[in-house]
């Protein structure tokens, strides 16, 4: 995964297990990560450590994002890892916590008073920020892979998307309490989003119906230079977007994984060809066994006649 995210002053880089933290103001990252090392709290660009991961895990990370204030920054890894950091104190590791499966997506409460965390298992569960050592609690599940997820502002309702086109609403902290479901689509449901200046409408986005290509755009020029169009460079601050052009080799690594949406689409997951092929295989292997255990019989059973006679 390679990625941008800003909040406020903060712009953070993320690439595979690692991420950098860049602020106004500051000519270098203020905080340098590789999630699976064993020091987090360091200014030093670190190289992967993969016999420091656990769980049969890289430490590639999954799922990341700030609070409403941005003083925290959350991620989930493959290795089954939770980890927080308070923006505020020197991006000082404010919890690590372990997760059930591996995570999907995760989303602060507006309260930010804990955070709940969607996994592919198709759970939710509630980790408090206020009590960094309290483990998960189970809060709603999903009887197919969860994508996405967000609260209402008011943070009673948890929207919860899936792999099988659903969009559930259910009440927090009570998730068995259904209110609705969102129909329509007729993909996986990748992303959900309430708007910020009007936080009664709630949007979605979905995996594409057929295999045109829908948009494009290129973020990489052909000398291997970031490119920003002006409409985007607006909203950044010249002296940042300076030094993520000059860094854009930390993204290699991230951009060369393959899409996590891969393999959600019907036509690849439900390949009915591919499976009535196999069943034709298997049906036709079987009825060679029952014919070559049939000759056998019949042969044995003429080599006895011919004995007894």
């Amino acid at each position: 995964m390679a990625a941008i995210i800003s909040k406020h002053d903060f712009i953070v880089c993320v690439s595979q297990e690692r991420f950098k933290v860049y602020q106004k103001g500051r000519k270098e990252p203020v905080f340098h990560c590789s999630v699976n090392s064993s020091s987090d709290n360091s200014t030093e660009d670190k190289k992967p450590n993969k016999d420091s991961s656990d769980d049969n895990g890289s430490g590639r990370i999954l799922a990341y994002g700030f609070s409403r204030s941005g003083q925290y920054f959350a991620l989930c890894n493959d290795c089954k890892q939770l980890k927080i950091w308070n923006t505020q104190t020197d991006w000082n590791l404010h919890s690590e916590r372990s997760v059930a499966k591996r995570c999907t997506a995760l989303v602060f409460t507006n309260k930010e008073d804990s955070i709940l965390v969607a996994d592919k298992a198709g759970d939710v569960y509630n980790f408090s920020v206020t009590e960094p050592e309290k483990p998960g609690e189970l809060v709603l599940g999903h009887l197919s892979m969860l994508l996405d997820l967000a609260v209402s502002r008011d943070d009673k309702l948890i929207i919860t998307a899936d792999r099988d086109e659903k969009i559930r609403v259910s009440l927090n902290p009570n998730g068995y309490n259904i209110q609705t479901y969102c129909l329509g689509h007729s993909e996986f449901v990748s992303r959900l989003t309430i708007l910020p200046w009007k936080e009664n409408i709630l949007l979605s986005g979905s995996g594409a119906d057929s295999d045109q290509k829908v948009m494009s755009y290129h973020c990489c020029s052909n000398n291997g230079k970031l490119s920003v169009t002006p409409q985007d460079q607006a909203g950044i601050q010249d002296d940042l977007l300076q030094h993520i052009k000059q860094d854009v080799d930390f993204f290699k690594d991230g951009v060369k994984t393959e899409p996590f949406y891969a393999h959600l689409h019907k036509k690849s997951f439900d390949n009915i060809q591919d499976y009535l092929s196999r069943k034709r295989q298997r049906i036709e292997e079987k009825s060679a066994k029952q014919k070559l255990q049939e000759s056998k019989t019949t042969a044995t059973a003429k080599r006895q006649k011919t004995d007894d006679l």
